[in-house]
């Protein structure tokens, strides 16, 4: 914990430290201004300040890296749909699963009002993001807007790839200058996006937590009603409370999943902060905090969690509201086994690999079945967490034998492990840690392994948005790949058409149907379904 404590110390010190950066580099400063600036500040600070102003080799690298990762349209449209649908819908429904509780401190009334604080926080929302552009323009507008707030780009630093980082200042403001900043903004447009897209919805989900916080408070107040009521209510909205407004924050955090980790994980945070890690494990707090927001709505598995145990032992609202997402989490739990049971839901598929390769012809993996198509679910987070543990669940009970079969427990372990290590954001940290579990394996086996795990890091070379480009409107085989270079080349419109396709149990190339609804924008990828008896049998 003292760790942890002096690692952030020195953030914020650091982030102190770019901001007189800033000041320094402004112009228009007298010898007077640079002179307070200077007197005001450490020496410790003041030389961090000007190491920040030079820019080294991997900030160039962090940029691009999380331009390439981020470019994908699919990836947008999934964490505006987590993060702007399906969080607020699951808390304002637990919200009126805590008040059915007979002996709850939670009310109706405190649903009703997230509902409307979702509506008033969007209108606020947008003209926050409106003013900003308005005053700062484009490309600027996430660098104003994510200053304060955490966001999923972990490793945000000041931009490199602009003009006055990278060019001496007799040749700044010229044709190259120019070229160089509309570069710099073309390559961070994906994680700009991606920030703004976090700090709107963050500020959405704390608009909904006060107003319910303070209906609460109001109705604590006895004699409270009519015209007071609503004053007393409005007045906590609009100048809320130190300690509430935290609370709202909070909230407002973990419904966008950019919560910062603490304790141990916290320090393993802080140990992976280096930007050369940004290739090997590109998100820690986010895919951390979807594990944990699933983890908190699972019936005793939640209880592994100091806040679940703390709420509980705290009691009143806490606990009311622990109870509520346990008993959401086993509603939603006991439909999907109910439907995975039905064939109706997918998980990861059997585990055995020659029975897989035959359930893949009829199958696709973390899917629900609509029609006669397979739709993929596994992007619909948090609710794939929910519906992917209780579907390998299931599937892994099938392949148990009767004794094996007794512990449901550890199946259901078993069963969000694996889900959680088929996410993409989960798997790159699982893959990399796998090639240190050298015993009993065999050199040849290494080798293997870590050519594999290659080959998905030269998946990096190519931005996610040109290979989905590639995919869905120039060539729609997907390939067999044997190198790291085959990689890159099955990414690469045009190039990827000299590759053979994949063929599938019996024979057949196999061919991405696309998503549902645009194609480049779907993270929702569709297979037809095939009742061939020959492989159901």
């Amino acid at each position: 914990k003292e760790t942890v404590g002096k690692a952030r110390a020195l953030q914020s010190a650091q982030a102190e430290a770019e901001q007189v950066a800033l000041n320094m580099g402004k112009a228009g400063l007298t010898p007077d201004d640079l002179a307070t600036i200077v007197l005001k500040t450490d020496a410790a600070t003041l030389q961090s300040a000007l190491k920040k102003t030079q820019t080294s080799g991997w900030d160039y690298f962090q940029e691009m890296m999380y331009g390439s990762i981020l470019s994908n349209p699919a990836t947008h449209v999934t964490n505006l749909t987590g993060s702007m649908l399906l969080t607020p819908s699951i808390a304002v429904t637990e919200r009126y699963l805590a008040a059915l509780q007979p002996w709850s401190q939670v009310s109706f009334h405190e649903a009703n009002a997230m509902l409307y604080g979702y509506l008033s926080g969007v209108n606020r929302a947008v003209h926050t993001v409106a003013q900003s552009y308005k005053d700062d323009g484009f490309f600027n507008l996430a660098e104003n807007l994510s200053k304060d707030a955490a966001t999923k780009v972990e490793r945000y630093s000041t931009p490199a790839i602009t003009q006055t980082r990278m060019l001496p200042e007799s040749l700044q403001g010229g044709v190259l200058g120019t070229t160089i900043d509309a570069i710099g903004a073309v390559v961070r447009a994906p994680s700009s996006a991606l920030r703004v897209s976090d700090v709107f919805m963050r500020g959405v989900n704390v608009d909904m937590e006060l107003h319910a916080i303070a209906i609460r408070k109001a109705r604590s107040i006895k004699g409270l009603e009519g015209a007071e009521f609503n004053r007393f209510v409005d007045r906590m909205i609009r100048n809320p409370p130190p300690s509430i407004l935290k609370e709202a924050q909070k909230f407002g955090s973990m419904q966008t999943f950019t919560n910062e980790l603490e304790g141990r994980l916290g320090a393993v945070q802080m140990a992976l902060s280096h930007p050369a890690m940004t290739a090997i494990v590109p998100f820690v707090r986010t895919p951390t905090n979807i594990f944990r927001y699933t983890l908190d709505r699972v019936p005793g598995l939640n209880l592994f969690l100091n806040g679940a145990r703390e709420d509980i032992k705290a009691g009143g609202v806490r606990r009311d509201l622990v109870l509520s997402k346990v008993t959401l989490g086993s509603a939603v739990g006991a439909s999907a086994a109910s439907l995975a049971m039905g064939d109706i839901i997918t998980g990861g598929g059997p585990q055995n690999p020659d029975v897989r390769k035959v359930w893949l012809t009829t199958h696709q993996p973390y899917s629900i079945k609509m029609g006669d198509k397979w739709v993929s679910y596994n992007r619909l987070d948090p609710i794939a967490g929910w519906f992917g543990m209780v579907a390998d669940m299931v599937g892994m009970a099938g392949e148990m034998d009767e004794e094996t079969r007794g512990g449901m427990a550890m199946a259901l372990t078993m069963g969000l492990a694996r889900n959680f290590t088929s996410k993409t954001y989960a798997k790159d940290v699982f893959q990399f840690m796998d090639l240190f579990n050298l015993q009993g394996e065999s050199q040849d086996t290494a080798a293997k392994r870590l050519e594999k795990y290659m080959e998905g890091r030269a998946k990096l070379l190519v931005p996610a948005g040109v290979s989905a480009l590639n995919l869905s409107m120039v060539d729609s085989d997907l390939k067999e790949v044997r190198s790291w270079q085959e990689v890159i080349q099955s990414r690469t419109p045009g190039w990827s058409k000299d590759l053979p396709s994949r063929l599938d149990f019996f024979g057949n190339p196999m061919v991405s149907e696309g998503g549902l609804g645009p194609d480049l924008l779907s993270p929702f990828p569709i297979k037809t379904m095939q009742n061939d008896p020959v492989a159901g049998e």
